[in-house]
């Protein structure tokens, strides 16, 4: 039988324990990987306390963008232009766009039609239309609005607009005294009008304008119960259909 001594066993111990936090260690980054891609999926889930900007004079914890990634994008001007593989961000706060050139954040700084974002999610690429407005109900200055549904008769849009509230906890070494927060809002293009319209919170009268009653679709009184996103997109699915 071997004997091993005191020395080994401290290095077995060292060793052991060394494995054990590069799981852990290994363990957070998963974790943290993953709640980044969860949060590029849903934003609302993402807040930065390492960032902070200067907003009307005030110190603004968080980020003004929806994606704080660089991400691979297409923008079409309003005169048709196109511009493939550009890494953009969109500052959902002061609804303008920015692109990469080298390690210098620019802003577009002509007139845009829509522009598309896309990134690698759960092995598939997704990718997201925003569709410019000069004016929007509601909306003191132009804003792009997200396409979450398009059809023949209806197009869903979602406005992921950031704004700025009180901090709801003090953060320690720094001055901020106010977060980015994320508001939503939907919008229902009627194609056959050409009428923009603001959904109210309850989606209530998109059936005043769209002349579809919410029952005469299947499962969307019980969708808009859980989600109103979901059950809008359900509704103006079946609405194109029609």
């Amino acid at each position: 039988m071997k004997r091993y001594s005191g020395l080994f066993f401290l290095f077995l111990f060292t060793w052991l324990c060394g494995q054990a936090q590069t799981s852990k260690i290994m363990n957070d980054l998963n974790f943290n990987m993953d709640r980044n891609i969860r949060s590029m999926k849903d934003p609302r889930n993402e807040f930065l306390y390492s960032e902070s900007y200067l907003i009307n004079g005030k110190n603004v914890v968080g980020s003004p963008f929806l994606y704080d990634l660089w991400l691979s994008g297409k923008i079409v001007t309003a005169d048709g232009r196109q511009y493939e593989n550009y890494k953009l961000k969109y500052d959902a706060y002061h609804q303008t766009l920015h692109f990469q050139e080298g390690a210098n954040s620019l802003e577009v700084n002509e007139a845009v039609k829509n522009f598309s974002i896309r990134f690698l999610y759960e092995g598939s690429v997704s990718e997201y239309t925003f569709d410019y407005y000069p004016k929007a109900e509601k909306q003191d200055k132009p804003v792009f609005l997200e396409i979450l549904n398009e059809g023949s008769r209806a197009t869903l849009y979602k406005l992921n607009k950031k704004i700025t509230i009180n901090l709801s906890k003090a953060i320690p070494n720094t001055m901020a005294t106010e977060q980015f927060d994320l508001k939503t809002l939907y919008y229902i293009l009627d194609k056959q009008n050409n009428k923009l319209k603001l959904v109210k919170g309850d989606g209530s009268n998109i059936e005043e304008f769209m002349k579809l009653k919410f029952n005469a679709v299947p499962g969307v009184l019980e969708q808009m119960a859980v989600d109103i996103e979901d059950g809008l997109m359900l509704y103006v699915n079946f609405l194109n259909q029609k």
